[in-house]
Parts: structure tokens; sequence; C-alpha cells
């Protein structure tokens, strides 16, 4: 990760240098990037075609451990497959409804507790915890539906990942998922697939060990009306590769340890109507960041309040992908040491960074401040 040892204030009127933060270390984000690994063999998709979801459509033979279900579901019983090392149940099929009748599936040796795959199938009311990786892990699924189930206590609670097809109409909500080791949910695509405009509300993902949302989309919308939770949980949500709105949110009650929003590679964000703050102390060696956007190529952020941070707003970039954007009534108030923080990695020039009725409040002569890394270019026409 990169560091520096000084810093450079550049406010609205005055250069500066402060040698309060001399010493002071800054760390780009973790930014995750691997390639999604499968701990096992794909199963291949069946063809099958099941229609109805009645209550005379379900089947009332329970599964065993491993079993591949292709027909409507009901669980009446826990399944305890203490020793399964693949899946502990497979739904493989279109139209499929697993209804878990809110029984356990007790699989800890397990890659997923359950794994589905096809189109348009629903797994409901069951109870996966304490897997050694996935609770859920739903596989090139258009048009899943995940509701009513919880899913704590795993390695990821929740797995959406698109390889082959586009999945679009996926909705989870409802669902618990809390304590995951590290991620509550975790939206990705790879290869020739893609994830788009993905429906996730009312879930609790608090007490997430790394990120409580990690979603990796051709476009996704964050929404406080949402009503999902963070609470508590080492990092809030990170945002990759798509085209994201973040609005209407709420994130001072959730106790975020460390980065509230990362972002990470967008084509463009826009953040409007967004509170950040956190009551937390940072992780040793870690800082709290508002809102980090890395590698983001147009940005917007309006009407957004951020205290007690040591940087609201960090702005990092490298590998030539220059980054535009501005700031329309944001204001940095109490404890926050930076207000906004802009790093160059490498020789990579930002493009034109504006500031409209932007500033900082609260006792620090250093709040709403721009702090600018030694050797980040700033392009013709920024004027910060």
């Amino acid at each position: 990760m990169h560091k520096t040892n000084t810093l450079v204030f550049l406010s609205l009127s005055m250069i500066l240098v402060s040698p309060a933060f001399a010493n002071h270390q800054f760390h780009a984000p973790a930014v995750y990037s691997g390639k999604r690994e499968f701990p096992f063999a794909k199963p291949s998709c069946s063809n099958k075609n099941n229609s109805g979801n009645g209550e005379s459509d379900f089947s009332t033979v329970s599964p065993n451990c491993g079993d591949t279900i292709t027909v409507n579901t009901r669980l009446t019983q826990d399944l305890n497959c203490p020793n399964t090392t693949g899946f502990a149940l497979k739904v493989v099929g279109n139209g499929i409804t697993l209804d878990g009748g809110r029984f356990h599936i007790n699989s800890p040796l397990a890659s997923a507790g359950i794994y589905v795959q096809g189109n348009s199938n629903t797994i409901k009311n069951v109870k996966v915890n304490g897997t050694q990786a996935y609770g859920i892990f739903a596989y090139d699924s258009p048009g899943i539906q995940i509701t009513g189930s919880d899913t704590s206590s795993n390695q990821t609670g929740i797995e959406i990942y698109a390889e082959n097809t586009v999945m679009n109409n996926v909705m989870i909500y409802g669902n618990i998922s809390r304590s995951n080791a590290v991620f509550g949910i975790r939206v990705s695509q790879d290869g020739q697939g893609s994830v788009l405009s993905p429906q996730i509300d009312s879930n609790d993902f608090s007490q997430s060990g790394s990120y409580a949302m990690y979603i990796q989309a051709t476009k996704f919308e964050l929404s406080g009306f949402s009503f999902n939770s963070f609470y508590q949980s080492l990092n809030g949500v990170y945002l990759q590769d798509g085209t994201f709105t973040i609005h209407d949110l709420l994130m001072s009650c959730q106790q975020i340890q460390n980065h509230e929003i990362s972002v990470d590679s967008a084509q463009s964000v826009v953040v409007k109507d967004v509170e950040l703050s956190t009551q937390l102390p940072p992780e040793p060696s870690q800082e709290h960041t508002g809102l980090d956007l890395y590698k983001c190529k147009t940005f917007e952020i309006k009407n957004m309040i951020s205290s007690n941070q040591d940087v609201s707003v960090k702005l990092e970039t490298e590998g030539g992908v220059c980054t535009s954007g501005t700031f329309d009534r944001v204001h940095f108030l109490d404890d926050t040491t930076a207000g906004i923080m802009v790093v160059s990695y490498d020789t990579t020039e930002y493009g034109v960074l504006t500031l409209a009725d932007t500033c900082g409040g609260g006792e620090s002569q250093e709040v709403g401040t721009i702090l600018i890394e030694p050797g980040t270019l700033l392009g013709p026409g920024s004027n910060l």
C-alpha cells in the first residue's frame, strides 16, 4: 500500500504545511482484485422447466445431503450434513422454489449450504449457518430470489456470481446475514457474465468481518430507502466496476470501523443526500474514511455531510485513469482531519475537480481543507 510522510494542505485560500501531520500516514484502500476461484466443481445446468408454486406443487419427500432438487420442495425437518464437503443441497433448473420451512441446514464442511443454478428460482425461509464458505451460492441465476432466510456465521452469507450470463431481476430481501467472517453478501461478475441492477432490500448484514456488502455489478443503486443494516461491520459497502448511484443514505448510526463506502474502478458515481459519520476507533494502521473513490472516471457529490473522519472524501487514481468530478454543497463537520484528500500513485493526472458551496465547520482549522499528496498532478482546468 502507498504511504506518504509529508502532506501538503491546500485550502481554498492558502497553501500551508501542517507540522501536526508531518508524520501522519494514510493508506490506500484494500482493493479486492482476485478472480473468483471455485473451491468445487460447478455442476451443469439442467434445461428442465418447472412451473407452478401452489401448495400442492411442493414435494413432501425430505431431501438427503448432497441431493439435487429439480422440483418445488419444502423442508420438513433439519438437514444435518456434518461430513458433506461439496454442496449440502443443489437447486438446478428453472422456476424452482426451495422453502426451508425455517429449518436448519447444518453443513460445517460444505462449500455451500445451498447451490443454485438456473432461471427464476426462489430460496426462502431457510437457515444456513456455520459453513466454511458460502451460506447460499447462486451461480448464473437470472431472476434469483432469496428471501426470509438466515445465512449468518458463514465465511460469506450470500454469494451471487455471474460468469456466462446476464443476471437481471435479482432480488435479495428480508434476510438475516450477520457475523459472517468476510462478506454479508457478495455480488460479482466475471468472464462473459454480468449482474444488472440487483435489488437488495431490508437485509441485516451487521458485524461483517470485511465488508457488509460487496457489489461488483454493471449498475447498482444504493439507497437508504432499501433499509439494509451494516451495523458494526469492519467496513460498510464496496462497489466495483459499474455505474453507481448512492442517495438518501444515513451511515452515522451504522458504526462502521474503517471505510464506510468504497468505490473501485467505476464508470460514474453519483452521491446525493448522504450523511457519513463514525463512532468507533479504527483498526491500528487504518484510517476512518467516509467515501473512497479509487480509479473512478467521473463523480458528482451533492448535499453530503461528513463528520468524525480521518478523511471524509478520498480520491485515488493510477494507471492512466483520469478522474473528474464535482463537489456541490458538501460539508465537513466536527473531528474531521481532512475534508478531501487527492492522491495519484504514479504520473496519472486528474481532470477537472470543481468545488461549489463546499466548506468545513467544527473546531479544527484543517476541516474543509484539501490534502494533496506529493507527486499528485492536477490537470488543466482543475479549480480546487
